[in-house]
């Protein structure tokens, strides 16, 4: 299941810091650890704020996630940092969203997630539980 907040996803166009290299930016833009192509949800445990790559890049973060010289790996050990959690309690709470049918009801969600940490279940409970379009 995908997780479209675009209230959350709207906040991401502003000045700010890229999360990565703390750079100061004129504008920031959200990246995808786990793509939107694969199902990739637009929530906090997914998603990085980094320097926007057009018009004008401040730094190359974004551009150089897309292009690999910014491993996944490191994408989503900083995640883990932003969020308080570890790697893995990150990438297997977004394996889990994808997993689980958009129209999947309480009991379901619960027998799919139960054989998972009580921190990856948090993370999963965290992110079904707010204002979100389930798609």
């Amino acid at each position: 299941m995908r997780i479209i907040n675009a209230e959350y996803m709207a906040e991401a166009h502003r000045p700010g810091k890229c999360q990565m290299c703390y750079t100061q930016c004129p504008d920031l833009e959200r990246h995808h650890w786990m793509t939107q192509g694969a199902g990739g949800s637009d929530i906090p445990i997914n998603t990085i704020l980094v320097g926007a790559s057009k018009p004008f890049p401040s730094c190359k973060c974004h551009h150089d996630m897309h292009t690999g010289k910014i491993s996944r790996e490191a994408v989503l050990e900083k995640i883990a940092v932003l969020n308080g959690t570890t790697p893995d309690a990150i990438a297997q709470a977004n394996y889990a969203l994808v997993a689980l049918d958009k129209q999947c009801t309480d009991a379901s969600l619960k027998k799919h997630v139960s054989w998972r940490t009580e921190e990856v279940r948090q993370l999963v409970y965290k992110a079904l539980g707010g204002r979100y379009d389930r798609r």
